[in-house]
């Protein structure tokens, strides 16, 4: 138990999800000495983060009020101001510290698109809020998803080391990504099977990997 241990677990998780540039030495984000993080792995850490659906609602939730037994009713306001003028806006998270100035990273959703910004060091509260939109609109504004896998056309049949009967494999499903909108991208896919696959198989083992 203890911070100590705390910040330990924060670490591990950071490293496990790919945040691999942040290091903690705190729980409550204010300056300290080794203290740090990029704008990449914020980025990832908003993204693990929004995947939790408890979390998704309290980020997007403007104002919530507070019911005390014996208690005035007390209500509570999101600070990130994008929440209150755009529908499309699911979160994140503000922050202030003296060495990394006004900061704020920003979600949204349009058009089953699913954008994160992060903004550090901006001069004041006002810009911090503007050039998180401006990001966000322009990811939307240039970007689409696009399908480069289809599960049912990667679909292909195999032969297991002992010889038994042919195995049906596929992707766990249809795989999308957000390419530019004006540029022509040419993927390729390279399959990669593990070595002395035998039976018998379960439904859902991973036999291999698709690498673009």
């Amino acid at each position: 138990g203890g911070e100590d241990r705390f910040v330990q677990l924060m670490n591990q998780k950071a490293r496990e999800i790919g945040a691999s540039q942040t290091n903690f030495v705190n729980v409550t984000g204010l300056d300290a000495e080794k203290h740090l993080s990029t704008a990449y792995d914020l980025a990832v850490i908003a993204r693990y983060a929004m995947q939790n659906g408890t979390f998704a609602g309290i980020v997007a939730t403007d104002k919530w009020t507070i019911s005390w037994a014996g208690h005035e009713d007390r209500e509570i306001e999101n600070l990130n101001p994008l929440l209150k003028d755009n529908a499309f806006i699911t979160g994140v998270k503000t922050g202030y510290t003296e060495k990394a100035g006004w900061c704020l990273a920003a979600s949204g959703t349009k058009d089953g698109k699913n954008l994160i910004s992060i903004i550090l060091e901006s001069e004041n509260q006002d810009l911090r809020g503007e050039d998180a939109l401006a990001v966000l609109n322009y990811g939307f504004n240039n970007f689409e998803r696009k399908k480069i896998i289809d599960q049912e056309v990667a679909t292909f049949v195999f032969q297991t080391s002992d010889g038994t009967a042919p195995v049906k494999v596929a992707p766990q499903g249809d795989l999308w990504v957000l390419l530019p909108k004006d540029k022509k991208v040419t993927v390729t896919a390279r399959y990669m099977l593990m070595q002395d696959i035998s039976d018998p198989l379960s439904r859902g083992e991973k036999i291999g990997e698709i690498s673009l």
